[in-house]
C-alpha cells in the first residue's frame, strides 16, 4: 500500500476515459435538517468530475 492506497486497484488518472461512460459513486451525507452543513464533500468532488469530462468520459454520478 503507498499513501494508504491498494495498489492493486487501478486508478482513474491512469484510465483510457474517451468515449467512455464511467460510474462516479459519491457520499455526500451534507444535509442536515434540509440545511446543507458543509459544502467540502461536494465541492471536492467537483475536480474529479471536471477531469472526466475533459479527458472525454461521460460522467454518471450516483
Amino acid at each position: 500500500m503507498k499513501n494508504g492506497l491498494d495498489t492493486k486497484l487501478p486508478l482513474i488518472q491512469d484510465a483510457d476515459l474517451d468515449g467512455k461512460v464511467v460510474l462516479l459513486r459519491v457520499d455526500h451525507n451534507v444535509v442536515k435538517g434540509g440545511v446543507i452543513k458543509d459544502p467540502y464533500r461536494i465541492d471536492s468532488t467537483l475536480g474529479t468530475i471536471y477531469n472526466i469530462v475533459e479527458r472525454g468520459g461521460g460522467g454518471l454520478s450516483l
